[in-house]
Parts: structure tokens; sequence; C-alpha cells
């Protein structure tokens, strides 16, 4: 009996050890996901990098609809989520919690989806709540990514039960689904016409969103800002910072409410995502300078935030552009790689607000999505089997009359 319950503990030591996900080398780039292959285990998961350089592991398959999380999950890396295209549905990448309704997109009762897998078991958990399945990780100090032996088969063996034969067709069914869907909101992204807007979501304008909506309500970007509230209290330093960095020292040119105000007004822009279909159409610049512009409008002179340059430098170059200086490091707590600038006064520069919207309300040059490659392919496909066929003398896949072969003399 001591034997059996030594082996119980081994099993037990084993399920909870942890495994490699992936070396340092293969953990994609920070604000993208990619598909890795756990050695250890012979499957899949999707390794997925957010804005803040935190690394996540969920399955490899969308729940409910069986499409690869990587090639097809529109992930924002700012928010922490993944979207289903054919469904609409968001997912949390780090709990696998449904963010919102279910199946906004395509109204379809939810339990359509359900057993995807097939039925099975191991994956029952996750059908239970319909979330995304995902692992809890950790960096080791080599940089490579570990996860529990548990969780990481949990989401392999999920990855597994869409082999099943009923899985397949469903699998099938989505694929093509998928594949039209994000072809679509490609070309939507690349080529539509958009309407910027700014709304407040709160009553004291605390928190200002600035979106960019093309056709059919599809939300293609957006940028965040908070505002601080008149009571709440100033970061320690900041009026000094402002003055060397946009005032060549002078405290007494940093600009203020009103001369009975201790300090400047800083408003602080915490997310900005571009779909990446839209990125060659200065969305992002538009997005940028119209919240800047509410901003200015609501009575604060300045913008801070911190920056999320890969390490090329060029996004910190973007925001030189604009004006913004980069915080040395150390100068404000708890803001490492900071940038600070000044708001413009839309009457003394009105076209530094207003100088790229025209590009986003004209349609632009024809896009052709990678996505279209699929559809392309099953043209190509179906064509050279009807050729064949017809050469065969067998009759053609639509149906149509048989075509005769060809004479031969046979000597």
């Amino acid at each position: 009996d001591d034997d059996d319950d030594d082996d119980d503990d081994d099993v037990d030591l084993e399920e909870e050890a942890d495994i490699v996900v992936c070396s340092s080398n293969s953990i994609p780039p920070r604000g993208t996901q990619r598909r890795v292959l756990v050695r250890e285990l012979g499957g899949h998961v999707c390794v997925s990098v957010d804005a803040n350089g935190v690394a996540h592991v969920a399955s490899s398959r969308l729940p409910g609809t069986g499409l690869p999380t990587a090639d097809f999950g529109v992930f924002d890396p700012e928010v922490g989520q993944i979207t289903d295209p054919t469904t609409g549905t968001k997912f949390y990448v780090e709990t696998g919690d449904v963010r919102g309704e279910r199946c906004p997109k395509r109204k379809l009762p939810w339990f359509f989806f359900r057993g995807f897998g097939g039925g099975g078991t191991a994956n029952a958990a996750a059908q239970k709540d319909e979330k995304l399945g995902t692992a809890p990780s950790r960096r080791l100090p080599d940089g490579s990514l570990v996860a529990k032996r548990s969780d990481l088969a949990r989401l392999v063996v999920q990855e597994q039960e869409t082999t099943r034969p009923l899985a397949l067709a469903k699998k099938a069914f989505f694929f093509l689904a998928g594949v039209r869907s994000r072809a679509r909101f490609e070309a939507i992204a690349a080529t539509a016409p958009v309407v910027v807007s700014t709304t407040s979501s709160r009553k004291d304008s605390s928190e200002i969103r600035s979106a960019a909506v093309a056709e059919g309500g599809v939300e293609l970007g957006y940028y965040l800002v908070r505002t601080p509230k008149a009571s709440d209290a100033p970061t320690p330093g900041t009026d000094a910072v402002i003055a060397d960095l946009l005032h060549a020292g002078d405290l007494a040119a940093v600009e203020k409410p009103s001369a009975a105000s201790p300090c400047a007004r800083v408003a602080a822009g915490v997310a900005v995502f571009v779909e990446p279909a839209a990125r060659k159409r200065k969305l992002g610049v538009v997005l940028f300078k119209e919240a800047m512009l509410a901003c200015r409008l609501l009575g604060f002179r300045y913008m801070l935030f911190v920056e999320r340059d890969s390490g090329s430098g060029r996004l910190v170059r973007w925001y030189e552009n604009m004006g913004f200086r980069k915080i040395p490091s150390g100068a404000l707590p708890g803001l490492d790689r900071a940038m600070v600038g000044r708001l413009p006064d839309p009457d003394d520069d009105p076209a530094f607000y207003h100088a790229d919207e025209d590009e986003l309300l004209t349609v632009l040059k024809p896009f052709s999505s990678s996505y279209d490659s699929g559809w392309a392919l099953l043209r190509r496909l179906r064509t050279t089997v009807a050729s064949l066929l017809a050469r065969s003398g067998r009759p053609p896949l639509d149906g149509g009359p048989r075509r005769d072969s060809p004479p031969r003399n046979i000597e």
C-alpha cells in the first residue's frame, strides 16, 4: 500500500512539474502571437505577448469554431484579448473568459458551437463556460517560457480532439467562413472610408476614447486617454520635468489652468491599437491627434504616456516628430520609458490636428487580402480537377454535359 501511495505522489509531482513551452528565440515579438509546438507533449499552443511584454499561453484552437487561434484570432495586445473573426466573440488571453456578448457578429445560438472537440471529457472545463483554454505561464532567467505539464496537456488534448470526424466537418465549415470573414475585414480595414469620433465614457470625462469606425460599424482602431480629476494629487516632479524638456528649464513657462493652480494639468495616454491591415493609412496619427485635441479642449496642456517601442527606435522618433520628448529614467517615480509633450493650441495651429484626415475619408487603392489566396487556390484546384476529369472522359464537377475524349489512332 505504501508503494502505491508513493506511485500516486510521483504522478502528482509529474503533472505539476513545469515544462518548456518555447525557448526565448521562439517567443513572438511584443504585440503579436504565434503557434508553438510543445515538443515534450507533441502538440501545439498559441503564445501571445501583450503590450507590456507579458507572454500568455492559450489553446491553438478558438472555442466553438475551432479556427486556428494564431492565424485567425485578432489579437489586441493593449487590452489582452483575442477576437474570433467568424462570430465576433472576444476572449481574454490571460483567463480565457468571454469579454462582452457571445457571437455578436453572427446571431446564432451559442449551443450551436458547443462540443467542437467531439464532446470529450478532456476539454469539459473549457466547454462548460465556452471559454478559451489558457495555461498560466512564467519566464525563466534564460528567457524561455514554461508552464505546468497538466495545464499544457489539457490544451494539447483540446487541439487533438478537433481531428474527430464530426469536428473535422465543423472545422471545414468554420475555416471557410473564417477565411471569407477575415478577407472581407482586411479589405474594409485597408480601403473603406473611416469616421473618427471621440467620446467620454464617464460623467467626469476622466476617460476619453478616440475611435475610427468603418462601414458596418467595424472598429479599426482606438486611442484611450485617462485624465486626472482636479482633486487628484499630481505626480511629484512633473512640472520640473516639463520645464526641463519642453521649456528650456524655465519653470515659469509651464502652462497651468490658472494662476492659482499649483501645477500643470497632464493627460495620460494609456492604450492605442490599430488593426494591422489599416496601419498604412496614417490611422494611428489621426487617432492620436484626435485624442490630443480632445484633451486640449478640456483644459489640458500636456500629455504623458509610456512608449512601447520594440527596440528599433522608430516609434520614439515618430513621437518626437509630434513634439514629444523622452523623460529620463528615474525622473518620475514608476514611469520608465515615458514621454511628455505639449498639446498645441488649435487656434494657433489648426492644421496640426486635421492635416492627415483627408486620406481616411477617401477609398484608397484596391487591396488584396492575404486570405484571398485561399479562395484563389480552391478555384485553381477545382479548375485543374475539372480539366483532368474532362480529359479522362468523366462527367465534369458541375454536372454539365460530358465531353468526349479526342479520337486516338491505335496501330
